[in-house]
């Protein structure tokens, strides 16, 4: 009856053991759990942060573009407003000499 006792014993103080162990386990699971959620959420923000940079980028390349495209167009219309002023300022030349023939 003594060895009966002393088994029922270490049964239930192994059983105690496996039980401290299961809870120790769930507890490392509960930890990891928590870390890989953090991390989610951390890929998460990463990748938001990066699409709204992204798209500013988008938006400033865009901005860009068209600045330098208002550029081009007002450069070749100075080019043009230049090249009519040359042509407005051969032909007062040219009234002016024919004046002064015309005068002389």
């Amino acid at each position: 009856q003594a060895q009966a006792e002393a088994q029922a014993v270490a049964l239930a103080a192994q059983r105690h053991e496996f039980a401290l162990d299961l809870a120790r386990l769930e507890a490392e699971l509960v930890a990891v759990a928590a870390e890989a959620q953090a991390r989610r959420q951390g890929e998460e923000q990463l990748a938001f942060a990066v699409e709204v940079l992204r798209s500013e980028l988008s938006s400033e390349c865009e901005a860009r573009a068209s600045a330098e495209a208002a550029g081009q167009a007002a450069l070749r219309e100075a080019e043009a407003l230049h090249g009519r002023l040359e042509a407005a300022a051969l032909e007062a030349a040219e009234a002016a000499g024919a004046t002064r023939a015309a005068v002389d």
